[in-house]
């Protein structure tokens, strides 16, 4: 459960902030860390030996900071005004760059929580929280269900739980609640004795931890009714002070902070300090992020601390010996000058060919024809014409390869063939009445036209829009694509290459 060695500080970063640090996160492999503060700017490091990557700053103060659970190099944040922004960085382009922002509230943002599962967004702010749903064709992510809490109360965190079928909230005023998502209706709510600075919940949704503002965290096991505190982990601390707190080791220890600098480890089960982390001066504890692996053998945590005078630091702490295909500095680096020069010979592949050209415009003719059997425009109601006469029967000869063509037996059709035809069978003048139906007629045609017109724009338009949005999509997709079976391809040659240096 627990790593068989104790944590060594590997690193010491000095903070590129200006002001406190208001939030850390690693990325799903631990190969990046993230550091955001209050000075708006956000920082990108390597996860293991603390190499500065990139950075991007922003107006306004960042509160909350995580990384997409399911996109590689994308970052989500929320601002003092109220916005969330995504942010994507390439290891090969250098600094990240914004390229979506929603904005949800005009006060600050307190809290994000991300739904893999369902690719839903969950945003607070005070007593609000809304939740943002993925549109599947165009991306865009459009609120989905809002909650609003009664009385004067202030969110300090969310979390998803149970694959995105259950959402918790903390509130500062002494508070949990259980919210439904797809709805947000409350399913349960409970209060504490001490009020909450902070919270985590284990992964396995089993137990929750918060800061109590008082003397440190009480532990509490997450069941129907959330009953008194199952125990308290004690630490240094200044009342009314929020204290940073985080399940690691799979859930089965506690990481919190304290106003001493240290950030003391306790074991879930006995409650026991397992090892407290050190800084060399007396800081205040900000934030805390975690990643481990057990079968690469990784145990990675982050720290971040500043002193009276605001000089921040951030220590990236390991412990053990991590495999040889874990995730390293030099792997990074190989890694992303492969993917360099990958990208460069894409880049200077030249313009394509004209067989290739001919071969791409085959396979989207195909496709046209696939998608549209009967025509972009084509009305699937429309029947081809059927011309009739009185007294005869209704034999229509109709081929769609060929011209309509119309066979009549009556007497009138024979008269007009006919070399006997007289002129006192030519249709006579037009009267008033009749011309006026003429009319009638003409304007109900040209209305009918008119409106087919419309329907064929508002159609080419759809059409159009969808494609557009499709298109983007797919070229999203594709590129994410390229990146993983990069990935891969690294992945496996580092694997053999570890293979054989112990076979070695």
């Amino acid at each position: 459960m627990h790593p068989a060695q104790n944590y060594v500080c590997r690193r010491i970063l000095r903070s590129r902030h200006a002001n406190s640090i208001n939030s850390l996160a690693f990325s799903r492999d631990g190969a990046y860390l993230a550091s955001g503060g209050q000075d708006g700017k956000l920082s990108v490091w390597c996860g293991d030996d603390g190499e500065y990557v990139c950075g991007i700053s922003y107006d306004k103060p960042l509160q909350a900071l995580l990384w997409h659970p399911r996109v590689d190099f994308v970052l989500i944040s929320g601002y003092a005004d109220g916005s969330v922004v995504w942010s994507r960085f390439s290891p090969i382009q250098g600094d990240p760059r914004l390229f979506r922002k929603l904005i949800a509230f005009d006060t600050p943002v307190d809290a994000l929580a991300f739904d893999s599962k369902n690719d839903r967004l969950a945003v607070g702010s005070g007593a609000v929280i809304k939740i943002y749903k993925r549109q599947l064709v165009t991306g865009i992510y459009k609120q989905a269900a809002v909650y609003k809490h009664q009385g004067d109360v202030n969110l300090h965190s969310l979390a998803f739980i149970e694959d995105g079928a259950r959402l918790i909230g903390s509130f500062v005023q002494n508070l949990f609640v259980c919210w439904d998502p797809s709805s947000m209706d409350t399913l349960w709510s409970r209060a504490t004795a001490t009020k909450i600075g902070s919270s985590d919940v284990s992964p396995d949704a089993s137990h929750i931890v918060s800061s109590n503002l008082r003397d440190g965290f009480e532990l509490y096991g997450l069941a129907s009714s959330l009953a008194a505190s199952s125990s308290s982990l004690k630490a240094p601390t200044q009342v009314g002070m929020p204290l940073p707190a985080l399940f690691v080791h799979d859930g089965g220890a506690v990481l919190g902070g304290s106003s001493s600098g240290n950030f003391p480890l306790w074991d879930l089960e006995s409650s026991s300090v397992l090892q407290a982390l050190p800084h060399d001066y007396a800081g205040t504890t900000q934030a805390l992020a975690a990643y481990s692996h057990r079968e690469l053998n990784v145990w990675r945590i982050a720290t971040a601390t500043s002193d009276s005078g605001l000089r921040n630091s951030i220590r990236i702490w390991q412990a053990g010996t991590p495999s040889p295909v874990a995730p390293s500095p030099q792997s990074l680096r190989l890694r992303r000058a492969r993917e360099r020069s990958y990208f460069q010979i894409l880049r200077d592949g030249g313009s394509p060919a004209l067989a290739e050209l001919i071969v791409a415009a085959i396979v989207l003719l195909g496709l046209y024809n696939f998608c549209f059997p009967r025509g972009l425009f084509n009305n699937p109601g429309s029947q081809p014409p059927v011309i009739t006469y009185a007294g005869a029967p209704a034999t229509t000869c109709y081929n769609p390869s060929v011209p309509p063509t119309f066979q009549c037996t009556t007497s009138e059709c024979s008269d007009l063939r006919s070399h006997a035809y007289q002129s006192h069978h030519l249709p006579r003048s037009l009267d008033g009445a009749d011309a006026q139906k003429v009319k009638i007629g003409l304007a109900r045609y040209l209305h009918t036209i008119g409106e087919g017109l419309k329907f064929a724009l508002r159609r080419a338009l759809f059409y159009f829009y969808a494609s557009i949005t499709s298109l983007q999509y797919l070229l999203f997709r594709v590129w994410e694509l390229m990146g993983y079976l990069f990935l891969r391809v690294y992945t496996m040659e580092e694997e053999v290459r570890a293979w054989v240096h112990l076979a070695d």
